[in-house]
């Protein structure tokens, strides 16, 4: 494969990452100095209510379009080349993609409810109804997603080990 396209998801990568930490840090600097938008009374506790709750919520969302669109352009080239080395091997690989990617993501938007979520220091609509479903469906998503891979990565050492 081209070594300019290897390149990109790196760069993306580490962009991303490199982004999330400063917000992140950014995040713990106003909590730490109590710059936060007041307190809220949960059972009797009081909590504070950070401030740009619904930005670090927006940067979610861009972070996971981004790595979206970056997996998809990986993905199309993935498969490009595997189709000129052998078909067989990527009608495979897009039937396994084609299950993490609208089968399972389906099943658990169907798990999911429309139930209100209620966040602190969060008071947008976008924490109900379809919103707070396809949320719900990411988280869902997501730990099947690490749960296949755990299984995936145990499985491989077991049958290296025995192999050898």
């Amino acid at each position: 494969m081209n070594e300019k396209y290897k390149l990109f998801p790196k760069i993306a990568l580490w962009s991303l990452s490199l982004l999330s930490v400063c917000v992140i840090i950014g995040y713990m600097v106003m909590i730490m100095t109590g710059n936060n938008e007041g307190t809220w009374e949960v059972a009797g506790e009081f909590l504070a209510i950070p401030k740009f709750t619904s930005g670090y919520l927006v940067w979610t969302y861009v972070l996971v379009a981004v790595a979206a669109i970056s997996f998809a352009i990986s993905l199309c080239i993935l498969v490009f080349h595997l189709f000129q080395k052998d078909a067989k091997k990527a009608i495979m690989f897009l039937a396994v993609i084609f299950m993490y990617m609208i089968v399972v993501p389906a099943i658990c938007f169907g798990l999911a409810s429309g139930d209100a979520v209620e966040i602190i220091g969060y008071e947008g609509t976008d924490n109900v109804g379809i919103w707070a479903r396809v949320s719900e469906a990411m988280l869902y998503w997501t730990y099947f997603a690490v749960i296949s891979t755990l299984i995936a990565m145990g499985c491989g050492i077991v049958y290296k080990s025995l192999k050898k």
